[in-house]
């Protein structure tokens, strides 16, 4: 209900937009697309996390961000949140399904999966720096 009530004020303002500062109409699209974030992000963890039909809503959500918010650091910031959004609605439902000892345990490999990554992509760059010699 609040999410209904949020979005229709949203759109009343933005209907009577001449009227409204161009800062105040991009903090309200902000707004909005920060509350659909989570509005989605809850309703996929509702039905069925990472197998939930709601996947497609959030790739619609990026596109949806891409067209309305101009701004490219803004872009990329509430495309991460969405992203984030989508990875913590699966894995709090696979919380709650498998118990959270399975879902830290996937963490934990997926951290040191990327840390080793990391680690290999560190050591290939030290070795293909050499120090200038100054003669």
């Amino acid at each position: 209900l609040i999410y209904v009530l949020l979005n229709v004020s949203a759109g009343i303002m933005l209907a009577g937009m001449r009227q409204l500062p161009l800062r105040f109409i991009q903090l309200v699209v902000l707004v909005v697309a920060v509350v659909d974030v989570f509005f989605v992000a809850a309703m996929t963890l509702v039905t069925g996390g990472f197998d939930s039909p709601l996947y497609w809503i959030f790739i619609l959500l990026i596109v949806r961000n891409s067209i309305v918010i101009q701004s490219a650091g803004v872009q990329i910031a509430i495309n991460v949140m969405v992203l984030l959004a989508y990875l913590g609605a699966g894995l709090v439902d696979m919380a709650i399904q498998d118990g959270a000892d399975g879902v830290c345990d996937w963490v934990i490999e997926v951290i040191s999966i990327y840390q080793h990554r990391i680690d290999t992509a560190n050591a290939a760059s030290a070795l293909t720096l050499r120090p200038r010699t100054f003669e």
